[in-house]
């Protein structure tokens, strides 16, 4: 197995596990009722703010590594009527689905379960909008800009594209905590990938590629201080 598959199936292992730990009968879900607001699970209120105004209008939307789906459920509560919320760990989505009968969203959400080559066959055109945060840099390199060019395939040309993205971090290794890095940028826990580090410029790169950036907002978890977190607004380029 090559070490870029390796780290890809190690960082499906890791967040599928941490999604078995997140009890829907837990108090953050527990709580949920059909009149709650889906933004409530979002880690970030003004990330949530910004997916619901730039997405909102549009008629069909993916989630892509939705996680357990606020993003896809607050644009369905915000109007969105075909709204598919894919994901390659299947605790997450067994977690969507059951928040989506919490909030009773209905079926404009479309939790799935899926594997790598998903995205390959899906026809071209078959979104008008898509979001995906906090995935693309937690994966090897190679993969994010082959997600990245199936998502400009995959997009109308009038549609557009959030992304959610961690903090540019200054790694460095910390053999007590087990933290490791290598080829420069990518930041291992006990082994597993967690983090691909690069400046907004960097990604910006990345992503001239396929898309013209629109937009890029700078915001915080609810927790923090400081909003070093950046989400991208993209159009694809003709």
């Amino acid at each position: 197995m090559s070490e870029i598959l390796k780290d890809y199936k190690d960082a499906l292992q890791f967040w599928n596990s941490a999604y078995a730990a997140r009890d829907e009968k837990s108090d953050r879900y527990d709580q949920l009722t059909p009149e709650s607001n889906a933004d409530v699970l979002a880690a970030s209120k003004k990330l949530a703010s910004i997916i619901r105004e730039n997405l909102k209008d549009q008629k069909k939307v993916l989630d892509y590594g939705c996680g357990e789906g606020w993003a896809g459920m607050l644009l369905c509560q915000a109007g969105c009527r075909d709204v598919t919320c894919a994901e390659m760990a299947e605790n997450a989505v067994a977690l969507v689905k059951a928040v989506q009968k919490k909030l009773q969203i209905g079926d404009a959400l479309h939790p799935l379960v899926i594997d790598e080559n998903w995205l390959s066959t899906l026809p071209d055109a078959s979104f008008d909008g898509i979001v995906c945060s906090n995935v693309l840099d937690v994966i090897p390199g190679n993969v994010c800009e082959q997600i990245l060019a199936q998502f400009a395939r995959i997009l109308q040309k009038e549609g557009k594209l959030v992304i959610g993205l961690n903090y540019h971090a200054e790694l460095k290794d910390v053999p007590e905590k087990n933290i490791a890095i290598r080829h420069g940028n990518c930041l291992y826990i006990s082994g597993t990938l967690r983090l691909v580090s690069r400046s907004d410029e960097e990604w910006t790169d990345i992503f001239s590629h396929c898309f013209s950036v629109e937009a890029l907002h700078h915001f915080g978890w609810n927790n923090e201080q400081t909003e070093r977190r950046r989400c991208f607004i993209l159009r694809p380029k003709c």
